[in-house]
């Protein structure tokens, strides 16, 4: 089966009395430099190709529902698996596959990471692939370090009516993240409703979870809050939010968006404005 990547260890190759000799630590170190170039090689193609056939999905049909995503991700995992030596390797980290890369989006312990905010700015730079049906909306981001799903959705029976007061339907956003070998990790969600009248907006109804995938045993997450609201004001604009939270804990040092996990609280959230306009991570929907 295979396993997430953890951090690694080099032995220096001794030369003993002038022998031609090699120490089992430089045999094990030179394994370790060829399986680090083996996982870079393979990452790269793999994300590469993922995002080649989630383009091909998006180009053949109108409506592409979240089930059909994940299934794209998870048959080319089982049609093009980890090498063996690799995914059963626990002693190379995605820091050791992409150094510059890990060292530079390295994360304080005190930010939270929203995967919001960090769809949007993808989006701005032009890679995000977004799918929709009428009532969801799918933002998915391939990268080395992994592939990364922002999903809204929508009850088209839920909105309501009172006199003063506008209501929103109830919509949900939910973060998913694989880890760079394809391996999901888990989910974490927000959902709420919302009322407004133009000029004041408020949380109607709240909601929100997590949920551990099996490839994420190994993470400590703690609930920071689920379903928690919020009022947000910005250069004298109102809004109001839903959120959810997770403290994250790796010894292994698992990565997320090339993101230091250690120590580190990540968030998903839905809000409106007075409008009544719904926004997440991928705009309103």
């Amino acid at each position: 089966m295979k396993k997430q990547f953890t951090a690694l260890l080099m032995s220096l190759s001794l030369l003993v009395g002038g022998a031609v000799t090699v120490s089992a630590d430089s045999l094990e170190g030179k394994e370790n430099l060829n399986n680090i170039a083996e996982a870079r090689a393979y990452i790269i193609k793999s994300s590469s190709e993922i995002a080649n056939e989630l383009e091909n999905l998006k180009m053949s049909k109108e409506n592409v529902t979240l089930i059909e995503i994940h299934d794209v991700i998870e048959s080319y995992y089982e049609n093009n698996p980890a090498p063996l030596e690799l995914a059963n390797n626990d002693s190379i980290s995605l820091e050791d596959v992409f150094p510059n890369e890990s060292q530079k989006n390295q994360l304080n312990n005190e930010e939270t990471f929203s995967l919001n905010e960090f769809i949007s700015q993808q989006k701005e730079n032009e890679e995000v692939l977004s799918f929709s049906t009428e009532t969801t909306k799918t933002d998915v981001y391939v990268d080395k370090s992994g592939i990364f799903i922002l999903h809204s959705e929508i009850d088209p029976n839920s909105a309501i009516r009172a006199a003063a007061w506008s209501y929103t339907a109830n919509e949900r956003t939910t973060g998913s993240a694989y880890n760079a070998l394809g391996l999901k990790m888990f989910d974490l969600w927000a959902s709420g409703s919302f009322r407004y009248d133009g000029s004041k907006v408020e949380v109607a109804t709240k909601d929100g979870g997590y949920e551990r995938k099996f490839w994420g045993s190994t993470l400590e997450l703690t609930d920071r809050g689920r379903g928690l609201s919020r009022t947000v004001d910005l250069e004298g604009y109102k809004y109001a939010e839903v959120y959810s939270r997770l403290r994250t804990e790796s010894t292994l040092g698992f990565r997320w968006f090339g993101l230091t996990l250690t120590d580190t609280t990540v968030e998903v959230k839905i809000g409106s404005t007075v409008n009544g306009n719904v926004y997440t991570g991928g705009g309103s929907i």
